[in-house]
């Protein structure tokens, strides 16, 4: 897996085209595109989507997370992020699911193609159409070039072993199926005490009635 700084000029379908500098972080598996354009500029970063889809290694969907999270801080909220993509002169933040499965090579696409709700300016109120449109096909094509590169296995496989060693969805819901098992272990021996408890408590009453049966005989 190359995790150098490497430069390269992207085609952005229907537009222009920006230069790109990449980088996988091996820990994570994240590859961070800076990007360098006349109309666009700023970081994205494309992560496997492993978190909503647990880890199913040939998922499609992929999360594009606006600007950098500064140094030692794992989250930061959208707008606070260092480096958010400037397009059309529109500060953006998010992180956007795409389906890398809608991209059509060489084709040009709109956020609907690649499954994208809505895209954010970093003041909080929807971009405009043309950068949304914008926006979204450089992500399409920063999203091509990441799955075509020849180290996209070892890339998923560091982000999948990322996603479970670390207090992910998946970390969690492991966690919660322990706890499960044991409330479930938990609730059934107080079932079993409540059933002794009955059948103590039947042995008692009908023990009464055959004293009050003898009495009245």
């Amino acid at each position: 897996m190359n995790t150098d700084d490497c430069l390269t000029t992207v085609k952005i379908p229907g537009y222009d085209t920006v230069d790109v500098v990449h980088r996988v972080d091996p820990g994570t598996g994240h590859t961070r595109y800076r990007i360098i354009g006349h109309r666009v500029t700023g970081v994205v970063v494309l992560i496997p989507c492993y978190e909503s889809d647990y880890v199913d290694p040939d998922t499609t969907r992929v999360i594009a997370r606006f600007g950098d999270c500064a140094a030692g801080h794992a989250w930061r909220s959208d707008s606070e992020r260092d480096h958010l993509p400037v397009c059309n002169s529109v500060a953006l933040a998010g992180q956007p699911v795409i389906d890398l499965s809608r991209i059509t090579p060489n084709e040009r696409v709109t956020p609907h193609d690649l499954g994208i709700g809505r895209i954010w300016r970093a003041s909080g109120d929807e971009a405009p159409e043309p950068t949304r449109h914008r926006i979204t096909s450089v992500i399409a094509a920063i999203g091509d070039h990441w799955r075509s590169s020849p180290d996209n296995s070892a890339v998923r496989l560091a982000a999948a072993r990322h996603a479970i060693t670390t207090g992910s969805h998946l970390a969690n819901k492991a966690a919660a199926m322990r706890d499960l098992g044991i409330e479930i272990a938990e609730l059934m021996a107080e079932q079993h005490r409540n059933h002794a408890q009955y059948d103590r408590m039947k042995q008692l009453v009908q023990g009464h009635d055959d004293e009050v049966a003898a009495d009245l005989a």
